[in-house]
């Protein structure tokens, strides 16, 4: 494989999206047959957000980072099984007897479903009291963190008012999620700059044994093109597409929902679109949509297809005899599996290019609410027991 990734290289552009085709649908030997493995250490990430007027355009900037932070999530060893929750607070809509604090996703592995939250959440200019403590205590409280003894469980907890509504719940709270082995990241988001309101977030790092860190708001990253961008991966990613079969009174509106997120990762920036299929290619994503698409669960269980309600299905195949129906999913398998592997080979190839490009153009991107969020994990990670690659 090495050979072919060197003279790849070396190849015009054209060229090499007829080689992607040859790769994936020709070569035997340079694709495995075998699916991906999966069940890796827990990975329990809660973004607890202050949603108020002092922080806006805050969920902007994490809709268009999600599918990076998942990305270097799945690049840690072990592949962890990722998990990500949102917790929202400081708007009044959300209501006085919560303390203005709502849970909006429980911590979930189902990425799709992650995204499709967020995008539901609209930028709104609401002017509300920030109970800082009270939006720890429920990340403590309410999320379903995993039950894996070796989990690694981080909250960024993100904002900038006063964190002492409350009285000094805010310093309980966090002393209380350490003992339940849950790390707490203060992110404070430099609209403006109080001292004595960034000393409140600072305890809170100093009472975690984590870190403050500072992020400002709207902040976009560079857009830095390669030889692996919008036609290959694009393509790449409409055979992947062609692998997923719809089943369920679900089926049909979540096949759709995947490409309405491709959309709109892609109408943010080429960045947030390229995260999001490499994160399709990899195990934070493959084998987790088996609750509506019928190639993952047969990846995950044996599927008894005389019990599948066949209107849910593509009317294509809705009227094949049990047995053809099951060759017909063995083979999108098959092409599955393949399209998965030459993806993380282009996207190996990507991110190489794209590395070399950002060292040398300096790229600094400190105090973006990603690249602090990404930091954080990889770092605190690597003092848990994973490897972090360079």
């Amino acid at each position: 494989m090495s050979g072919v990734i060197s003279t790849f290289a070396t190849i015009p552009i054209m060229n090499k999206r007829t080689l992607i085709i040859c790769i994936m649908l020709l070569s035997g030997v340079m694709i495995g047959s075998k699916s991906i493995a999966q069940n890796g250490r827990s990975l329990d990430i809660v973004l607890c957000m202050d949603l108020s007027a002092s922080t806006n355009g805050l969920i902007e900037d994490l809709k268009e980072r999600v599918w990076e932070i998942a990305s270097e999530a799945s690049k840690l060893d072990p592949v962890p099984n990722l998990r990500i929750a949102l917790i929202a607070y400081s708007r009044p809509s959300y209501g006085k007897t919560t303390f203005y604090v709502k849970m909006m996703q429980n911590l979930t592995d189902d990425l799709d479903r992650f995204a499709d939250t967020l995008i539901q959440i609209h930028p709104a200019i609401e002017a509300g009291d920030q109970y800082v403590g009270r939006a720890i205590i429920t990340c403590i409280n309410d999320i379903t963190w995993s039950k894996d003894a070796n989990a690694l469980k981080l909250v960024f907890l993100v904002g900038n008012g006063t964190v002492d509504l409350g009285g000094n719940e805010y310093e309980k709270a966090t002393i209380y999620a350490e003992t339940k082995g849950i790390l707490i990241f203060p992110l404070f988001c430099k609209t403006y700059n109080n001292p004595a309101t960034m000393a409140g977030w600072k305890k809170i790092a100093e009472l975690a044994h984590t870190e403050y860190n500072e992020i400002t708001v709207n902040k976009h990253p560079l857009q830095i093109k390669t030889d692996f961008d919008e036609d290959v991966i694009a393509e790449l990613n409409k055979e992947l597409r062609a692998t997923y079969v719809p089943y369920g009174p679900l089926g049909r509106k979540r096949f759709y929902l995947q490409e309405d997120l491709d959309k709109y990762a892609a109408a943010f920036n080429n960045l947030s679109y390229l995260a999001r299929i490499t994160v399709k290619s990899s195990t934070a994503y493959q084998f987790k949509n088996s609750s509506w698409d019928l190639v993952d669960l047969a990846f995950n269980t044996e599927v008894d297809y005389s019990k599948l309600e066949r209107i849910f299905l593509p009317i294509e195949i809705r009227d094949y005899p049990d047995d053809k129906l099951k060759e017909y999913i063995e083979k999108k398998k098959t092409v599955r599996n393949k399209v998965v592997s030459t993806m993380k080979t282009m996207n190996g190839l990507r991110l190489k290019e794209l590395q070399t490009k950002r060292k040398d153009l300096r790229v600094n991107e400190n105090g973006t609410l990603g690249n602090v969020v990404i930091n954080m994990m990889k770092k605190y990670a690597a003092q848990n027991g994973f490897s972090v690659p360079k």
